[in-house]
């Protein structure tokens, strides 16, 4: 489960992108062009308009996975300490209060 930093950073680079998620009306904007211009005929839209969306989705999912794997990247050359390493930290300073 990425962490808040990764989140963050994740939403950053997206939104630096320009990267939207396409809507279903703008994919029918988009099969209506096409079928303006004679690239697909009009008993096609709504499979035309709906192969546009799920080949946006898979483009949004590899761009996603892509920037995952840079910020984890990043955050293991920076050699922070995992949310994992943290909880630990805090439990053995825990043990030593309880000891003092």
């Amino acid at each position: 489960m990425p962490g808040k930093l990764e989140e963050g950073i994740k939403k950053g680079l997206l939104a630096s992108l320009g990267f939207i998620a396409i809507t279903r009306e703008k994919a029918q904007q988009i099969a209506q062009e096409l079928i303006k211009k004679g690239e697909a005929s009009s008993k096609d839209m709504g499979a035309l308009a709906n192969a546009i969306l799920e080949k946006a989705r898979k483009g949004r999912e590899a761009i996603e996975l892509k920037i995952e794997e840079i910020i984890k990247k990043i955050i293991e050359k920076m050699d922070l300490p995992s949310r994992k390493e943290l909880e630990e930290l805090k439990k053995e300073i825990e043990k030593l209060k309880k000891k003092v």
